[in-house]
């Protein structure tokens, strides 16, 4: 499991929405995180209050300072309970919501799949078995803030 802090080097990336979006639409969230699961809907239950807060297995998690994102899982056609756990865990009245793919389609197209249902001016991919820290989607919003071209991307802390 990996635990992102600050900015530094992990595969998730906070990138312009409307670069990777086919049609423009107007934000009415600072930022979106978009999360692809298959068959890791065990870890979701960690994932989520690390962005809301709430109970996770290291403890109580503080929810994130940045407020008013959303968060998209995707589930990517599980075979196991995932789209259960993530549909237990959506609430849309905190920005929570799952999308489900009938057919299994890979990461990069359940990611899209993901944009494609955001509604954030900036996105963050994380993956449904990381965790983040209580600042880091707040940090990485000022950094592309400061500058439209800056390309922030969390760091990164294994523990088990």
């Amino acid at each position: 499991m990996r635990f992102s802090t600050g900015l530094g080097r992990s595969r998730a990336c906070w990138a312009s929405a409307s670069a990777m979006r086919t049609r423009a639409r107007e934000a009415c969230r600072p930022g979106s995180v978009v999360t692809a699961c298959r068959n890791y809907g065990r870890f979701l239950p960690d994932l989520v209050p690390s962005l809301v807060g709430g109970k996770s297995s290291i403890g109580e998690m503080s929810a994130q300072t940045l407020q008013g994102f959303e968060l998209v899982i995707v589930d990517d056609a599980s075979t196991d309970n995932s789209l259960n756990i993530a549909e237990g865990l959506a609430d849309p009245w905190k920005g929570i919501h799952v999308v489900n793919r009938a057919k299994r389609g890979g990461t990069a197209v359940a990611m899209n799949t993901g944009v494609l249902a955001s509604h954030g001016r900036w996105l963050m991919m994380v993956d449904a078995d990381d965790m983040l820290e209580s600042e880091c989607l707040a940090t990485l919003l000022d950094v592309v803030e400061a500058d439209e071209y800056a390309v922030p991307y969390p760091d990164q802390r294994l523990f088990s």
